[in-house]
């Protein structure tokens, strides 16, 4: 007699193929569905991975060759083990589902006009949008509304106003587009390291006046003391403060009058480093030299009330007699109707008061009083070859050279 031995065979396990290979994912509400083919043997389960299994992998229980997905929070990774009878398991090909949100983090390198943008990086973005805000995004700042900032997981955001809280929030974008729900919005008070306040009496801290672009100015009380003052931005909150007479507040931010009176007493100046946007009133006053009541005057306004436009030529100089404001519009002389607005830029020849004398000669002081101009500043439209009476904007002087000089104004 013989014996008969049963042998069971089965063909190797194959993995197969999921498909789709690459799934884009724009929404956090999503779905996609994996599918295995061209495999040898049983599906025993699936597994994900958010690291392209470099780590150990999550088990999915599943036998089928098909894997339903619904809502997937970030790139994730997926395969199938298959196992042929009793044979040793094989894996299928790795699908990627891209999606996802980025974590935005906390700003560093705070200066006085900006700072570093911090987020973690996502797989499979390809860049990442940046957007900064001041009222939580119901309007942006500046470019920075789905500003394109590269592949990179910080960016320096500049050119903004010190003692003012931004938010920012990041967005990444895939090859399928932009993903629909940005990062939780970082908050970030932008202001230099250091205060300097005036408390009415001393400067806090060494006693010492702000001496340098790091350092906050902050008025609150009284002030008219005879030195110069240097910050990153300075911020009146209660008091008269007033700059003496051949002294210059330099700052390189804005200057924000929120309470009190800020007074630029003649000869003193304001100069500012920034393209940023002061807020709140000064007054800003200059004396002429002695000028009888036929004299003439060029003036300009270095402080706007609206738009473009600064105080009405007979609040300037209440004394003048009616038809004596006077512009030039290229050509001619013109007569200024004395409530108009001095608009910014411009330059006008204004007389003396009536109450001045015609024979003895005294000093008229004019006051200014609006937001100081700041930054780049359009002129009034002119016409090639002909000639206009212009006017400085700025609570400070500037350098004529370089002014007639600079290319952009020829």
């Amino acid at each position: 007699d013989s014996n008969s031995i049963a042998v069971t065979t089965s063909p190797a396990s194959v993995g197969g193929t999921v498909s789709p290979a690459s799934t884009c994912l724009q929404t956090p509400t999503n779905s996609v569905t994996l599918t295995l083919s061209g495999h040898t043997g049983s599906v025993i389960r699936w597994e994900s991975s958010v690291d392209n299994f470099v780590t150990t992998p999550t088990s999915i229980t599943n036998n089928t060759t098909s894997l339903p997905l619904t809502n997937v929070a970030v790139t994730t990774y997926y395969r199938a083990i298959v196992q042929s009878g009793t044979c040793g398991t094989a894996t299928s090909s790795v699908a990627t589902v891209t999606t996802g949100p980025v974590t935005a983090s906390p700003a560093t390198t705070i200066t006085c006009a900006g700072f570093t943008a911090n987020w973690t990086k996502v797989t499979g973005a390809t860049t990442y949008l940046l957007d900064v805000s001041t009222n939580n995004f119901a309007s942006f700042v500046g470019i920075y509304n789905g500003y394109a900032v590269g592949d990179n997981a910080s960016f320096v955001v500049a050119g903004l106003i010190a003692n003012t809280t931004y938010q920012y929030r990041i967005s990444p974008v895939y090859t399928c587009g932009t993903y629909s729900t940005p990062s939780t919005p970082v908050s970030v008070l932008v202001k230099a390291a250091i205060d300097k306040k005036w408390n009415g009496s001393s400067w806090d801290g060494d006693g010492n006046p702000p001496t340098a672009l790091t350092q906050n100015i902050e008025f609150a009380g009284n002030y008219s003391n005879n030195e110069p003052l240097t910050g990153c931005s300075c911020l009146v909150t209660s008091g008269n403060v007033e700059i003496q007479s051949g002294q210059t507040m330099t700052l390189q931010n804005a200057l924000r009058v929120s309470g009190g009176t800020l007074k630029f007493t003649d000869k003193s100046s304001l100069i500012q480093t920034d393209n940023v946007q002061n807020t709140g009133n000064i007054t800003y006053e200059r004396t002429t030299p002695n000028v009888r009541r036929y004299d003439f005057t060029f003036w300009s306004t270095p402080v706007w009330l609206t738009a473009n436009n600064g105080p009405a030529l007979n609040v300037f100089s209440t004394l003048t007699y009616i038809d004596k404001y006077h512009s030039y519009n290229g050509t001619a002389w013109v007569y200024e109707t004395p409530s108009n607005p001095m608009k910014v830029g411009k330059g006008y020849n204004i007389r003396a008061p009536q109450d001045h004398s015609i024979t003895v000669a005294t000093p008229f002081s004019g006051s200014f009083t609006g937001v100081p101009n700041n930054g780049n500043i359009d002129g009034e439209s002119v016409v090639a070859g002909n000639y206009y009476l212009s006017g400085n904007p700025y609570p400070s002087a500037i350098d004529i050279d370089k002014f007639l000089k600079d290319p952009n104004n020829i």
